[in-house]
C-alpha cells in the first residue's frame, strides 16, 4: 500500500477505458438529449401528480409525501423496477438508469412508473 489516494494500475486502466468508451459512443450527448425528452414526457404525464426535476438521467419526482413515495416504490418493485426515495422528507422518487440504457427500454419502464404513480 503506497497511498490512500494513489490509483493502482488496474483501476487507472479501467477508468481510462471507461472514459474512452463514453467519448467514443457519445454517451453524454445521448443522455443529454434523451434525458430532456424523458423529463418533458414525465412532466406532461404527471403534472397534476408530481413535480418533476432533474438533469440528464438523474430525475426526481416529488410526490408530496413519504407515504405516497413508499407506495409507488413498492408497486414498482412488484413490476421489477427498482427505484429509490430521496429528499430530506423521503417524498421524492428517484430515477437513475444506466447511461447506456436502450431508449425503448427506458421509456417502457418509465411509462410503467407513470402508470403506477397515476393509480397511487
Amino acid at each position: 500500500h503506497g497511498s490512500t489516494f494513489g490509483g493502482n494500475p488496474v483501476s487507472c486502466a479501467v477508468g481510462s477505458k471507461t472514459l474512452e468508451i463514453i467519448e467514443r459512443d457519445k454517451i453524454l450527448d445521448y443522455v443529454s438529449k434523451t434525458g430532456a425528452e424523458l423529463m418533458k414526457h414525465l412532466d406532461s404525464e404527471l403534472r397534476s401528480k408530481a413535480k418533476v426535476r432533474g438533469f440528464g438521467f438523474m430525475i426526481g419526482m416529488d410526490l408530496g409525501s413519504k407515504e405516497m413515495t413508499d407506495k409507488v416504490i413498492a408497486e414498482c418493485f412488484k413490476e421489477n423496477i427498482l427505484i429509490l426515495s430521496a429528499g430530506a422528507d423521503s417524498n421524492v422518487v428517484r430515477l437513475i438508469p444506466p447511461l447506456n440504457i436502450d431508449k425503448k427500454l427506458l421509456f417502457d419502464a418509465t411509462d410503467k412508473v407513470i402508470g403506477i404513480i397515476k393509480k397511487a
